[in-house]
């Protein structure tokens, strides 16, 4: 079976659903690539993404926060699947994906200010 964004994104949905990384390793391109407007540096390995996220999942687990990722789509810029996170029932972020030769490139996520920070 070929991986799409849809799959990847559906199975990173899942790790963050479960708070269990390991189905989610075997798709990722040894030079995976993770971005976040909330980590301060862009992550640039697998390895270096399992460390950090074995470590965010257990910081979920221990906080009781209610974590929630839902496979969605967004129409802007050609649009596409996206995972959108939302923790005690509000949005936090979406996260999008992109492939090469057959694995799991890049994620980036993108936060979604909270309603309070936001002024017109």
């Amino acid at each position: 079976m070929r991986l799409t964004a849809e799959d990847a994104l559906q199975a990173y949905a899942e790790m963050i659903n479960t708070l269990q990384i390991s189905h989610f390793l075997p798709l990722l391109a040894d030079d995976f690539h993770y971005a976040s407007q909330s980590v301060l540096a862009e992550i640039s390995s697998k390895e270096e993404f399992t460390e950090y996220m074995t470590a965010k999942l257990e910081t979920l687990k221990q906080s009781g926060v209610e974590t929630i990722a839902e496979l969605d789509y967004w129409s802007a810029y050609g649009g596409g699947p996206c995972v959108v996170l939302s923790q005690d029932h509000r949005p936090i972020c979406t996260a999008i994906a992109a492939l090469k030769d057959g694995k799991l490139s890049r994620i980036d996520l993108c936060t979604v200010p909270p309603p309070e920070s936001v002024t017109i």
